[in-house]
């Protein structure tokens, strides 16, 4: 059995120079591509609706938008009342006339 150091291999590439390393010469470039982020608008809707429509700026489109009404029986004040044509019996339901998102109701029976 022969003893001594093992035999030298190189796994240098033939047609390379000697100029490069390996890593320069299979080294990946990235370049890093800058984050962009839409800037978030916040709409905050009003604590209390009339029974009127109101001016307001949707919270979904952002258009600035007169609320489009619609009227329901509310059945607390048809119970207390007895009659459902009041026009202090009825919730008022606020939509967007754009995108037509709910945005709020006017509760009859908390008024």
């Amino acid at each position: 059995m022969a003893t001594g150091p093992p035999p030298q291999y190189s796994f240098a590439n033939p047609e390379d120079s000697g100029n490069t390393t390996f890593q320069e010469k299979n080294a990946v470039t990235t370049q890093v591509q800058p984050l962009l982020v839409a800037p978030v608008r916040v709409v905050r809707l009003p604590d209390h609706f009339t029974a009127a429509p109101m001016n307001i700026t949707c919270n979904v489109c952002h258009a600035q938008i007169r609320t489009m009404t619609e009227e329901s029986c509310n059945p607390i004040c048809c119970i207390i009342w007895g009659i459902c044509a009041l026009c202090c019996c009825q919730d008022v339901e606020h939509k967007c006339p754009n995108c037509n998102a709910f945005l709020g109701k006017y509760d009859a029976a908390k008024c």
